[in-house]
């Protein structure tokens, strides 16, 4: 049975409790003792705004306390899939290419564009839900589970590497008039005719790409889903950086002379844990879009998807700098060598890495 517990690092510290805290701990333990135990609505966010005492400093403050009272935490968990023999081998796999490629050049994780997409939820808060919580008796066995989208969204795509932070891509048709944007999602359509070329554009004036070929080393990552794995998507990718340059996940029986055959790499099923953007920069990302939303507006959330799009395009052009990057993209060998010494298995401490106001997609 998986036990209870409160992470190390959240572990209470010496702390004196004022009459004020009193008061305040005291009504929050009074909500939350009001919900069913483990359930999802049993965490400080929405036991706050129950009491109309919702505040960034608050829902800090109250974690601070019921720790100190010794309640326990327990911390949502992600509802990645469970790897199978499958995956554990494409995992090993990609540790081992990995591991060979850094015994060549030790700095070549740098050169390796990563991209990927994420949701950005319009109706929802920073704070998350990142724990349940439960009297210090308490000793039922709480359930694992996701959390869930509320309300609209917006995906956006990122490509990074170090030293170099590429334009967001916004899945959004904007019809003018400051009418609302029209979402749209990820298909191979989408991929060759939009994504690629917009991403292209960036990469050739950067000089990252010349002619129809990746240079000086660069790699162009890309994770399974279907969009990017498809035949027109790889013949595309084929034609304008050349898949031998292309780390992806692909069929395992492929046709006779199919192209996909050529990719560098075979990036490994249900591999969050090791991609920069998936355990780091998303989340990094949401909260800082959050922060600058209550600065600059007083609000907890967004009005719509235009309001939600010029948020996210200020925080990522001026508050995610290329020294933030760089300095999660430095982690990739430790983690990706985890995954090695795990034998293929999730890298331990992704879930609690992975937090964050929002889930990612």
């Amino acid at each position: 049975m998986k036990s209870l517990y409160v992470p190390e690092k959240e572990k209470p510290q010496n702390h004196v409790m004022t009459p004020d805290d009193a008061e305040f701990i005291r009504k929050v333990c009074r909500e939350l003792k009001k919900r069913p135990l483990w359930n999802k609505s049993n965490s400080v966010p929405h036991a706050l705004k129950e009491l109309n005492l919702f505040s960034i400093a608050n829902c800090v403050r109250a974690r601070r306390l019921l720790r100190v009272l010794q309640w326990k935490a327990n911390p949502l968990q992600n509802n990645w899939p469970e790897l199978n023999d499958s995956a554990r081998e494409q995992r090993r796999n990609y540790a081992e290419w990995f591991r060979k490629e850094l015994e060549k050049d030790q700095y070549f994780y740098r050169r390796i564009l990563i991209t990927d997409e994420m949701r950005m939820v319009l109706r929802s808060n920073k704070t998350g839900n990142r724990f349940v919580w439960a009297p210090p008796n308490a000793v039922i066995e709480p359930p694992s589970y996701g959390q869930k989208y509320n309300g609209g969204s917006i995906m956006v795509a990122a490509i990074v590497c170090y030293d170099y932070k590429g334009p967001l891509f916004f899945f959004v048709n904007d019809p003018g008039n400051n009418r609302a944007l029209k979402p749209f999602n990820l298909d191979k359509e989408v991929y060759i005719n939009q994504l690629l070329p917009f991403w292209f554009d960036d990469l050739r004036k950067k000089g990252m790409i010349q002619g129809n070929k990746l240079v000086n080393g660069y790699l162009f990552q890309q994770d399974g889903a279907p969009g990017h794995t498809a035949k027109p998507s790889m013949q595309f990718l084929d034609a304008n950086v050349g898949l031998e340059n292309v780390i992806s996940r692909t069929a395992k029986k492929l046709p006779e002379g199919d192209c996909r055959e050529k990719t560098r790499a075979q990036w490994p099923a249900n591999s969050p844990d090791i991609s920069p953007l998936d355990y780091s920069i998303w989340n990094m990302f949401k909260r800082r879009a959050l922060d600058y939303l209550e600065k600059r507006d007083g609000m907890q959330y967004f009005r719509d998807g235009r309001h939600c799009r010029d948020i996210l395009e200020y925080t990522w052009d001026n508050l995610i700098s290329v020294q933030d990057i760089n300095r999660i993209i430095d982690g990739m060998p430790k983690r990706v060598a985890k995954m090695r010494e795990a034998n293929g298995g999730l890298v331990e401490g992704y879930r609690k890495a992975n937090k964050g106001g929002l889930k990612k997609k």
